[in-house]
């Protein structure tokens, strides 16, 4: 959560950060293996992200967390 969004390359980052700043809601993508884990290099902080989609393998704990951050969490099923 500290580590914020980290993205393994820096080949698409800026593209990445511009979408970012464009957009009207941020969704992040990602399954529950990714959550916890850092990457390669630093996107910015969990504030820019209002939705997180995920699987099932998502921990209450962590959901709860995100939650508590202001993040709406959609499981995918």
């Amino acid at each position: 959560m500290e580590a914020g969004l980290t993205y393994p390359s820096f080949a698409d980052l800026q593209l990445k950060e511009a979408m970012i700043k464009a957009a009207a809601h941020v969704h992040l993508v990602a399954d529950s293996t990714k959550i916890g884990r850092s990457s390669f290099t630093r996107l910015g902080s969990l504030d820019v992200v209002q939705s997180l989609i995920t699987d099932d393998g998502i921990s209450d704990r962590v959901a709860k967390e995100f939650e508590r951050r202001g993040v709406e969490v959609l499981i995918a099923s």
